[in-house]
């Protein structure tokens, strides 16, 4: 199988589905008394945001950079990756079924399906949970699952084959404050954080996301880690343009 360059990797991580103020489909926690929450999600047609980048894994690669994101709601994902000197090193789309993207340091053209991917680091991957990953917004919206509440905080655990899913959801706000994805039959294991809340027209949003992929490889456990710092995000009912060539 083609083994994603590093900029293929960051993408992993990097995005998230936006959707809207939804009341999850769960059943009752006998335990833990839970009648009825919700999670507040980050609702828009298209987002556009620069962002602090920075990424590290188990070889000691190392970046920093900004990013430029701009996303049609449940549509399509753009990015552009600058490391510094205003240079931009790589741009990619993300569509419902694909990932593409233009390595312009190294001349590299990289085309993989999103089933692809996940298969090659053993996670139920979709575009769904690219979108969720960066805006503290459920990955699996339609799916039925089941509340616990644990003081001030309220897990909400969803279930995909041998696939787990726990979100984490402070009651008050009602914004998801973790996500982690964990297999049952593959040591792999992928989890985000998100914090510092700020206004995004008259909605909250993470400012800071962290996020960290860990996998078995034959050399054994591998991680992939990266922290996400919004400075500017937007929402808007203008279409964008989503500028990217293939292979270019």
């Amino acid at each position: 199988m083609q083994k994603l360059s590093l900029w293929a990797l960051l993408i992993l991580l990097i995005f998230s589905s936006c959707a809207r103020k939804s009341q999850l489909n769960g059943t009752k926690d006998r335990d833990a008394d839970v009648k009825a929450f919700s999670i507040d999600e980050v609702d828009f047609s298209y987002f556009t945001s620069r962002a602090k980048f920075k990424y590290e894994d188990s070889d000691g690669q190392k970046l920093r950079a900004t990013v430029n994101f701009r996303i049609k709601k449940d549509s399509l994902i753009w990015f552009s990756i600058t490391p510094g000197f205003g240079i931009e090193a790589a741009r990619g789309v993300i569509t419902q079924d694909m990932i593409m993207i233009n390595d312009r340091i190294n001349r590299d053209y990289t085309e993989m399906s999103i089933e692809e991917l996940g298969a090659q680091y053993n996670i139920n991957l979709s575009y769904g949970v690219f979108e969720a990953l960066i805006l503290g917004n459920t990955a699996f919206s339609d799916l039925p699952g089941k509340w616990k509440k644990s003081g001030r905080e309220a897990d909400f655990l969803q279930e995909i084959s041998h696939i787990t899913i726990q979100n984490t959801v402070a009651i008050g706000s009602q914004k998801i404050r973790s996500l982690e994805m964990s297999s049952s039959q593959y040591p792999a294991r992928l989890s985000a954080q998100y914090s510092n809340f700020m206004p995004l027209a008259n909605q909250q949003m993470a400012s800071l996301i962290t996020a960290m992929l860990a996998y078995e490889t034959n050399a054994g456990q591998s991680n992939i880690s990266v922290e996400i710092e919004h400075i500017k995000p937007e929402i808007s009912e203008k279409p964008l343009t989503f500028p990217f060539n293939k292979g270019r």
